[in-house]
């Protein structure tokens, strides 16, 4: 059936004129009684009869009219989803710490924009745990995330490993701590993820084992707040080891056995990323791998 042929049978019983109708639709007075005609062989009925000079539905034309809305509302929804498609491919959807954010708009977007011209990128600031719940809900194309055991919802790049270390500020290290490290840290204050990062779980599970509660914590957004207020003597804080590297005022000590994770790109396993997406991904590895 012609879904031009209802919008024009719609058009006809909005205005009650075949002039009016073809007129609206851009089409000759003939070429839309053509069609009405056409139709009302199709349904073996009349389909409109004619009060006060004013084309009026017929019983048949009411049921045939509800149908051919029913219809045309089909075929605009299905090109809606389609171009709502086709948008959401020029659009990807990120998410990743802050410093991620920051790297990401420094050193990834300015080449994949070059090379995609058309492309908008949205960054949005996510934990580790918003950022898998993002991608597992369809709100995000990929996420900058760190694991210690993969999700089987995500499929993953990973772009380093690391592993987490002992930062205690170097005027409250002790000849003890330098011997014993940290279970000899009993008494210092301790900065920790909060509890919305994914290193929160990571460090309780280091100050379990070495059976240490500190008795003043101080909580840090990210693991850059977190450095670098132990680089300025708030306190203690287990570290990846890549950042703790770059600590001036901290003496920087081992873990015994060292926990170890991975920082990677995670995009949703039951999707295909788009050529603009691995695009981003690539250049990703490549910024990464350098920056080490």
């Amino acid at each position: 059936m012609d879904v031009h042929a209802l919008e024009y049978l719609l058009m006809i019983a909005e205005t009650g004129s075949i002039s009016s109708a073809a007129e609206q639709a851009h089409l000759s007075q003939p070429a839309m009684t053509q069609c009405l005609a056409k139709l009302e062989k199709q349904a073996g009925w009349p389909l409109f009869n004619r009060v006060n000079r004013r084309l009026v539905p017929t019983r048949a034309g009411e049921i045939y009219l509800d149908g051919a809305r029913e219809m045309v509302q089909i075929k605009n929804d299905t090109y809606r989803e389609i171009e709502q498609l086709r948008l959401r491919r020029n659009c990807l959807k990120v998410t990743g710490s802050a410093e991620v954010c920051r790297l990401l708009t420094e050193k990834v977007l300015p080449p994949l924009q070059h090379q995609f011209p058309m492309l908008q990128v949205e960054l949005a600031v996510a934990t580790t745990y918003i950022s898998k719940q993002y991608l597992t809900n369809g709100l995000a194309d990929i996420s900058f995330l760190c694991f210690v055991q993969p999700s089987s919802l995500l499929e993953y790049t990973e772009l380093f490993r690391d592993t987490l270390c002992l930062a205690v500020p170097k005027k409250m290290v002790t000849d003890e701590i330098r011997s014993a490290g940290l279970s000899a840290c009993n008494d210092l204050p301790f900065i920790l993820p909060d509890e919305q990062q994914f290193g929160r779980e990571l460090a309780d599970r280091v100050l379990r084992r070495e059976r240490l509660y500190p008795l003043v914590c101080y909580t840090a957004e990210s693991w850059g707040s977190l450095s670098r207020m132990a680089d300025a003597d708030y306190g203690a804080a287990l570290l990846p080891t890549k950042n703790a590297s770059n600590l001036k005022n901290c003496e920087i000590f081992p873990l015994n056995p060292p926990p170890v994770f991975s920082f990677a790109c995670a995009t949703a396993r039951y999707t295909e990323p788009t050529p603009e997406g691995k695009a981003l991904i690539e250049l990703a590895v490549q910024e990464f791998s350098e920056s080490k």
